[in-house]
């Protein structure tokens, strides 16, 4: 297998084939090779099976087609690679057919994790849903934002109502925004009326659920429950979230039947939180986004504020407040 083809090998070869009956003299005149150039190129193609020992006594040797002496060759090779393709497709068989045994474990196990990563919608909404309909005792809904579409607050306040008719506690916290928010308003209302509790703060950073301090979930993406949420089941992890809904819960102002009279009170918060986000340096539409409020509404209030502070800028502004004490507790930034 380590012989090489030499220019001497090359020529003899074709010698060999046009002069059948030849001999190694003849072929070093014909050549202009030594005697001992023509028995290595003879010793190179027997070795390339090229030539190959006559039968026919009247010459020594008979040239061998490429393509006959490769597969002679070759064979032992072959036959032992295609030995070892047939090894290892059967241990690639036995190894792989375990995968579905692997996969379905995996399953369970993530069933049991104590936080899942659920990206499908679709699962993200039966599992509330689910988990909505086996609470027992509380449920704490936390959502940002200035309100949603009459459509999406209908279908949950079946949900709500429901859980209240089941002498569940019920706590909602929305942002102060929504008090101007008609549907809003409604829900609030009605929610009252059933026996839970809503109340209201300057900024809900992002949206969660907990039921029962038991499980919790809580968006990938702030509010936006489209790009997938996670379900946590660890205590530790949900005792936190329970805790952060907490903090919220003790600064807010209460919403729904009988609790419109602190309008100056929420007016002053919003004002707070405004100089809060200045203060940072964020953007109208930022403000505008983290309050739940139009951009219009959002510049209308910092005009407002810039003035009663005599302000030339939105930098100023946030600087003035600061040294006022007028910046919000850092949960509302």
């Amino acid at each position: 297998m380590q012989a090489r083809l030499s220019p001497e090998a090359v020529a003899l070869y074709k010698f060999a084939v046009s002069t059948p009956l030849w001999t190694n003299g003849e072929a070093a005149a014909e050549l202009g090779l030594t005697e001992h150039q023509v028995a290595d190129a003879e010793s190179t193609l027997l070795r390339l099976r090229l030539l190959r020992v006559s039968p026919d006594g009247d010459r020594d040797h008979d040239a061998v087609g490429p393509e006959t002496a490769l597969a002679e060759l070759l064979f032992d090779d072959e036959a032992e690679i295609r030995r070892r393709q047939v090894e290892l497709a059967r241990v690639r068989g036995e190894v792989m057919c375990l995968l579905p045994t692997y996969y379905e474990g995996r399953r369970a196990q993530r069933r049991h994790e104590a936080i899942d990563v659920i990206e499908d919608v679709g699962t993200i909404n039966q599992l509330i849903a689910d988990s909505a309909r086996q609470a027992t005792q509380q449920v704490l809904i936390a959502h940002p934002g200035g309100g949603m579409d009459a459509d999406s607050i209908d279908r949950i306040l079946k949900v709500d109502l429901d859980i209240l008719a089941r002498g569940i506690e019920l706590r909602i916290l929305l942002q102060h925004s929504t008090r101007s928010h008609p549907p809003s308003q409604e829900h609030a209302r009605q929610v009252s009326h059933g026996g839970g509790m809503i109340k209201t703060v300057p900024i809900v950073p992002r949206r969660l659920l907990v039921y029962d301090r038991e499980v919790a979930y809580i968006p990938l993406d702030g509010e936006d429950v489209s790009k997938g949420a996670l379900r946590i089941k660890e205590p530790a992890v949900v005792d936190f979230v329970t805790a952060t809904f907490s903090s919220m819960w003790d600064s807010g102002r209460p919403m729904g039947i009988g609790a419109d009279d602190e309008v100056d009170d929420i007016r002053s918060e919003l004002t707070q939180a405004i100089l809060g986000q200045l203060a940072t340096g964020a953007k109208d539409e930022l403000i505008a986004r983290r309050l739940g409020m139009s951009v219009r509404t959002c510049r209308r209030h910092i005009a407002a504020i810039m003035l009663h502070l005599r302000a030339e800028s939105r930098f100023q502004a946030g600087a003035l407040a600061a040294q006022l004490g007028l910046l919000p507790d850092e949960g509302y930034r």
